[in-house]
């Protein structure tokens, strides 16, 4: 069997995609022996895979960047900024605002917020909790 890449070349190796022949050169160019073709292939894949992680990371980003000027306007619009405590109080209040989606979605991977109870006040007492800890979680995990 000849290489696919350098049809002078004996193969020694396999492509672990596509099975073509591969010659010393090409075998030991990547980790896994793969020809030139798969690994366009694989790479491209990988491109997409990067791209939607991209793509997910900017909306996670989005949803905070939007409610914590809301957040902090609303807040300071009510009054509760009047000294240097109560404005890091409103900063505090506000972050957690801006933060709570992203809390929500990390719970929401664990727990259904719904819990799968039957009776409606404890889908209701549930779903508060499921809440105020995502406020919590949404600080930690939040972007």
């Amino acid at each position: 069997m000849k290489c696919a890449q350098h049809y002078e070349a004996d193969a020694v190796g396999t492509c672990v995609t596509c099975g073509k022949g591969l010659c010393p050169t090409c075998a030991d160019m990547f980790s896994k022996p793969y020809c030139e073709r798969c690994v366009v292939q694989v790479n491209r894949s990988a491109v997409q895979h990067n791209e939607g992680l991209i793509r997910k990371a900017k909306r996670s980003l989005l949803v905070p960047a939007v409610l914590l000027p809301v957040a902090l306007w609303t807040l300071s619009s009510l009054g509760t900024a009047r000294n240097l405590n109560s404005f890091i109080n409103t900063l505090i209040m506000s972050a957690a605002v801006a933060t709570t989606p992203a809390g929500w979605s990390f719970l929401s991977r664990y727990f259904e917020p719904s819990g799968g109870y039957f009776h409606i006040f404890a889908r209701w007492l549930n779903a508060g909790f499921h809440l105020a800890l995502s406020v919590v979680l949404g600080m930690v995990v939040g972007p």
